[in-house]
């Protein structure tokens, strides 16, 4: 009960003390994306099934399409709304669907305090990873799977 109170508390002090939240400037809408493709060969001569498997391909391993709107406000803060759209790879596996779907969808106010999402995000921990990035996309650590 106290934590409640207090969170209210504190939410409702900080709309206070906002004040005025009118657009200043126009909102600034940006469009990307990103294609992620991978190329394999597999020469198998003797599998479990016993026939030989040969293939040679190019797939795409991911689509995506970015939209960022962000505007700031007269008090300072910057307010915005990020969507994220995958759609779909060349590899379709257990009966899935290839279709479109939003990855990442949310709003976000930031300011002098931070920045406050609320929406479909990734968590706190997922966003305070750091780490290197992959020097060859699409290998594993321990077998290469070109879905990774």
């Amino acid at each position: 009960m106290k934590k409640i109170l207090l969170g209210t508390t504190a939410l409702v002090s900080a709309g206070l003390i906002a004040g005025p939240a009118l657009a200043s400037d126009p909102l600034t809408v940006t469009v990307g994306g990103t294609v992620t493709a991978g190329f394999y060969v597999i020469d198998g001569d003797n599998t479990a099934a016993g026939a030989s498997v040969n293939d040679t391909a190019v797939k795409l391993v991911a689509r995506n399409i970015d939209i960022n709107a962000e505007g700031t406000l007269d008090n300072g803060m910057v307010a915005g709304v990020l969507a994220t759209l995958s759609l779909g790879d060349d590899f379709v596996v257990g009966g899935g669907t290839n279709d479109a779907r939003f990855r990442e969808l949310f709003a976000y106010l930031e300011g002098g305090f931070g920045r406050f999402e609320i929406g479909g995000t990734d968590g706190a921990a997922y966003k305070m990873h750091y780490t290197s990035p992959w020097f060859v996309p699409g290998n594993g650590v321990d077998s290469p799977n070109i879905l990774n």
